[in-house]
């Protein structure tokens, strides 16, 4: 029931024209909290999560996204995607694969990109409206800003496990992967 209460709740953000606005604003946890495919995909602002906390008791909105996949990456990937349609589709948002070549989104639509690891670790980006990039550092409040992608995600949690005597093989960083486009119909479009 929590699951079904929290994507009606963000349903009805999307019904009134959600469309990633956050920029730099830092997140502000207080009982829910948000990885780096949830603020790539919807990008809720503070006051809008408050909302989401004030219903129905959720960890987090979306859950282990990569619960059933497998360390294999492309078993991962082709898991990823089935979930992400699966949740656009019951919050009234469309994605669209873009593959490896960036698009220009419309006013209702944002560009997001994959990143996946040799072990099927994986990691998702948002272009902002001025057209620099924004990943979400895990479950921390932490948010990175560059200009432009990196072929290798090595964000904070990369970083967690390395020191100056180990640094991870390449193979287990995430590489970039495809391009995503979200639309939410309901948003004005021009």
């Amino acid at each position: 029931m929590e699951r079904e209460q929290t994507l009606a709740m963000i349903k009805s953000f999307v019904m009134k024209g959600l469309v990633p606005v956050r920029g730099k604003e830092k997140y502000v946890f207080s009982g829910i909290f948000v990885n780096c495919f949830e603020h790539a995909f919807l990008n809720l602002t503070n006051s809008q999560l408050d909302e989401i906390d004030a219903g129905p008791k959720t960890k987090n909105i979306f859950g282990n996204l990569s619960e059933d996949a497998s360390s294999d990456a492309g078993i991962c990937a082709e898991l990823l995607e089935k979930k992400m349609y699966a949740l656009a589709s019951e919050i009234g948002l469309k994605i669209v694969t873009a593959g490896i070549k960036p698009l220009k989104p419309a006013k209702n639509q944002w560009q997001i990109a994959l990143y996946l690891s040799g072990l099927g670790n994986w990691h998702f980006v948002l272009q902002e409206r001025d057209g620099t990039w924004s990943a979400k550092e895990g479950w921390t409040q932490k948010t990175s800003n560059f200009d432009s992608l990196p072929e290798y995600y090595n964000g904070a949690m990369v970083k967690d496990y390395e020191d100056d005597d180990f640094k991870l093989p390449l193979f287990m960083i995430p590489k970039f992967e495809k391009y995503y486009i979200v639309t939410n119909p309901y948003a004005e479009s021009e």
